[in-house]
């Protein structure tokens, strides 16, 4: 009977990741879901952040947190720096993987989020005391296009899903934005996007408890900003902490007035989406 059970279930799981595996490589499949989403107009009406939702059917986010949670500890990177201002370093430690069967696929679906640009993605693994310290994201990258030519890029806009389940607050790893105060703990199938520069940090996990994302940026081609360097990075820092209390303190005082911050539901997306 034992034997039995685990069969069962082993198949199950390989129905469930099949299932899931077909959804990402249908581009009609994909690009209708995603076509929902207009993230530069959600992102523009949310202040530069946005936060969505059930962002893709429920098997999906299933089968991508499975897929995830199968990779070999062995086979992730750790991503670790100290702080360096002069090579615009923050700190920061967690493991990510950027290569392994079926991730191709998996990036490619979130892709779609904005068509047509360039980007990168790589999963996240987030576990005891890692995190990232206040960071804007300002970034260059030289992409090799198809034809073989290279060009400067720069992020734009920033997208990080969040895969893991039932995750708490006081469990850490949740994502603070410097320039308003605001915090968001990792919800599954949610994700959050903003557009680039904007301050924030991630707090360091403090449980034995694996937290996963996929996470990315979109690229415009170009220098649209310029980076910090030496102390500038450090004084940018400091301004980020000071608008942060700023915002707090209003938002307070706005609660003790009986204020409510409304928030409208994101906006159906019209026109068609390349894959």
């Amino acid at each position: 009977l034992l034997m039995e059970f685990w069969s069962r279930r082993m198949q199950n799981k390989s129905k469930s990741k099949s299932k899931f595996m077909d959804w990402v490589n249908n581009p009609a499949k994909v690009m209708k879901w995603m076509s929902k989403y207009d993230l530069e107009k959600l992102i523009e009406e949310g202040g530069g952040l946005v936060r969505v939702q059930n962002a893709l059917p429920d098997f999906v986010a299933d089968g991508i947190l499975e897929h995830l949670e199968g990779i070999p500890i062995e086979q992730w990177n750790a991503t670790y720096a100290d702080r360096d201002h002069k090579t615009n370093n923050i700190k920061h430690q967690f493991l990510s993987i950027k290569q392994a069967p079926g991730l191709a696929e998996i990036f490619r679906a979130f892709s779609v989020a904005l068509p047509g640009r360039l980007h990168t993605f790589s999963a996240g693994r987030y576990g005891r005391r890692d995190y990232i310290e206040p960071h804007d994201d300002r970034a260059y990258a030289d992409v090799q296009l198809d034809d073989g030519s290279t060009v400067t890029c720069s992020r734009d806009v920033a997208l990080i899903f969040y895969l893991t389940k039932d995750w708490k607050e006081e469990y850490g790893g949740v994502l603070v934005d410097t320039e308003t105060g605001a915090r968001y703990v990792p919800e599954f199938n949610s994700f959050v996007a903003f557009k680039i520069p904007r301050y924030h940090e991630v707090t360091a996990v403090t449980v034995d408890r694996p937290r996963y994302s996929i996470f990315g940026w979109f690229l415009e081609e170009g220098k649209k900003y310029d980076l910090y360097r030496g102390n500038e990075a450090a004084g940018a820092r400091k301004a980020a902490a000071s608008k942060k209390r700023g915002a707090a303190e209003e938002e307070e005082a706005g609660e003790g007035r009986g204020q409510v911050k409304k928030v409208a539901a994101p906006a159906a997306a019209a026109g068609a989406v390349r894959y």
